[in-house]
């Protein structure tokens, strides 16, 4: 597989452009400019290097362990791509080339924690990732570390395409904190959470119920995915017991582990209903952390309350642009929960 550095080659600092989390509120022409300020360098190694890596691959494992940008040396021996690069799970960047030599002129900055968790060769990557997790680490922190071959046992320890340790981060982290959750009390009252960032619209419901987790997606008549209608996707899971990869991809392990996060965070569990309507607005894929920002920065906001599941739906189809009929049938818990009896309801 091909691995290699990020190189700022733009007057960007050098902090924001692999920062997402430092992204929001922003606009996408400024993050496709210091994104194309980025040049990816690229060389061939084994999988399974990264448990005996050579001088270059160590200088690579280095520059993910740093807690702060580091300054290289690279020398390409030629340029494979010119133009930006878009993927639907991955951050664009600009140019890729083919690396001849690397070389690391400072020494990283590594927290304790973090040399603590790349130390511990015995521990799973779930355990080392939660661990991280509780002690304030980034996602984005640790999908480098895991792309860079630096957790889990050492006999296990591998390269990961980082599309790849993306999802695995938030799936991984999201299935230990359903663990959690599930001893928890529900949420008393129906809350709903709302924010909107680069043309996507982010609606979550919480409902006073035991945990599950559905997710409708809808691309909005000429937005980026869709043609001339709407395109509209649903996906769900009960009580954790997921165990097929999403049909909506990295995106649904992205929109659900800040709201296990969260649920963790306040010792409750709930149904959760999450609506993302994405427009036109969002002419160019940025990559799922989109979506994790999102869901995040709209569960830091206060919370409308209602009375009652029928209240908060009234609500949510003034929110979404899209007509109702055309995706509320399509989020079959809320159905569900409607059609319950519960045993008030015989007296």
């Amino acid at each position: 597989m091909n691995v290699g550095p990020l190189i700022t080659i733009l007057d960007v600092p050098p902090e924001i452009n692999d920062n997402p989390g430092k992204w929001v509120g922003g606009r996408i022409e400024e993050i496709l400019k210091f994104r194309t300020g980025l040049v990816r360098g690229n060389f061939r190694v084994s999988v399974e290097d990264a448990r005996d890596p050579d001088k270059m691959l160590q200088y690579v494992q280095e520059i993910a362990l740093s807690s702060s940008p580091v300054d290289v040396e690279a020398e390409f021996s030629k340029i494979v791509r010119r133009n930006i690069t878009f993927d639907d799970t991955l951050a664009p960047h600009g140019i890729s080339g083919v690396v001849r030599t690397l070389k690391v002129i400072d020494n990283p900055e590594v927290p304790s924690k973090i040399e603590k968790a790349v130390g511990d060769t015995d521990a799973r990557v779930s355990e080392i990732t939660a661990e991280m997790l509780d002690d304030g680490v980034s996602t984005y922190y640790i999908q480098r570390l895991l792309s860079a071959g630096l957790l889990g046992r050492k006999k296990d320890r591998k390269l990961v395409p980082t599309r790849w340790a993306i999802t695995a981060v938030h799936d991984t982290a999201g299935k230990e904190l359903i663990g959690r959750i599930l001893n928890f009390e529900p949420v008393d009252r129906v809350m709903m959470f709302s924010f909107e960032h680069f043309g996507n619209r982010f609606e979550i419901l919480l409902l006073p119920t035991y945990y599950f987790f559905e997710i409708a997606e809808i691309w909005t008549r000429n937005s980026l995915w869709s043609a001339g209608s709407e395109v509209i996707e649903v996906d769900r899971e009960r009580l954790g017991m997921r165990k097929t990869y999403s049909s909506l991809g990295g995106g649904y392990y992205a929109a659900r582990f800040p709201v296990l996060q969260y649920l963790s965070k306040i010792r409750r569990q709930a149904g959760v209903v999450v609506v993302r309507e994405i427009y036109p607005s969002y002419w160019a894929p940025l990559g799922v952390w989109v979506v994790e920002e999102g869901v995040k920065t709209a569960l830091k906001k206060k919370p409308e309350i209602f009375d009652n599941l029928t209240q908060a739906i009234e609500k949510l189809k003034k929110r979404i642009k899209t007509p109702f009929q055309r995706w509320l049938p399509k989020l079959s818990m809320i159905k569900e929960i409607r059609e319950q009896k519960s045993l008030d309801d015989f007296y």
